[in-house]
């Protein structure tokens, strides 16, 4: 049996559909796909008509729980209007068909009790792996753990249990590449990594951002996660971790305020940092 693992496609269809035309080829009988299909990019609704159209086991992300957490009254404010983006774009069906999800699956693979999960709320960017790997030993029974989240590829022993991210294909933080995962089992668990360098693509995905209307909507986050892609430094993260440090001086209430420290953050931020 021999099974893609996919993880964190954040909307990226420039780079799904290359991966999804390599599986065609690769005598692959399943896909399980680990969270985080939608948001950050103008292609969720088609991305999330890919998965559920190859997917064999298919678990929800925290991507995918904005949507179902959507909050109407944030609307206008500057880090949410792409959450809102992604939530017009998809039709009723598609977020009923979300609310089917789960947070995780444990199925048998060949043997092998597998947990199949995302990881939010389970893992805070920053802690230790060990830590993450405690807290599901203590909540789940299985052999083998597949997980997304943090987009970076992880093959750890960990007591007694084996645990694999297969990494995302987009915005990768740990090597320039997309990255997802082939498991062959027979008897026992062989896994390939398979990455794709992003420097072979890039200019095309800028091409692609720059040409949506939803990159004039959105440029500040868009222009961070071409950053990110670029240099696989996690721009996202340092920007608002800098806008909230600032939060404090303002009414967070007021749209008006909130957008125009955004937008000065985001220049503040940019003067060390080259653009694509």
């Amino acid at each position: 049996m021999r099974l893609a693992i996919i993880a964190d496609i954040h909307s990226n269809i420039i780079i799904f559909e290359q991966v999804l035309d390599r599986l065609k080829k690769d005598n692959i009988d399943e896909i399980i796909y680990l969270g985080d299909y939608i948001t950050d990019g103008p292609a969720s609704k088609y991305v999330l008509d890919l998965v559920k159209k190859t997917g064999s086991h298919i678990i929800l992300g925290n991507r995918e729980k904005y949507i179902l957490n959507f909050d109407p009254d944030r609307r206008g404010f500057a880090n949410y209007d792409t959450i809102a983006d992604t939530y017009d774009s998809l039709s009723i069906d598609d977020k009923k068909y979300i609310e089917t999800l789960k947070e995780y699956e444990i199925v048998d693979l060949d043997g092998f009790k597998t947990l199949l999960i995302h990881g939010d709320g389970y893992y805070k960017f920053g802690m230790n792996l060990e830590d993450f790997y405690d807290s599901l030993i203590e909540k789940f029974d299985f052999d083998i753990c597949l997980y997304g989240h943090t987009h970076e590829f992880d093959d750890t022993t960990y007591r007694d249990r084996r645990f694999i991210n297969p990494g995302g294909l987009s915005q990768p933080s740990d090597t320039p590449s997309y990255k997802y995962a082939i498991l062959t089992f027979n008897g026992e668990l062989d896994i390939q990594k398979i990455e794709l360098p992003t420097r072979d693509s890039f200019e095309k995905v800028v091409e692609y951002y720059k040409g949506t209307e939803y990159y004039q909507r959105h440029k500040i986050w868009c222009d961070l996660f071409l950053l990110l892609t670029r240099d696989c430094i996690n721009y996202q993260n340092t920007f608002l971790s800098l806008f909230n440090s600032k939060l404090k001086e303002i009414d967070e209430l007021d749209r008006t305020a909130y957008n125009s420290l955004y937008e000065k953050c985001f220049e503040e931020f940019m003067m060390d940092v080259d653009l694509p």
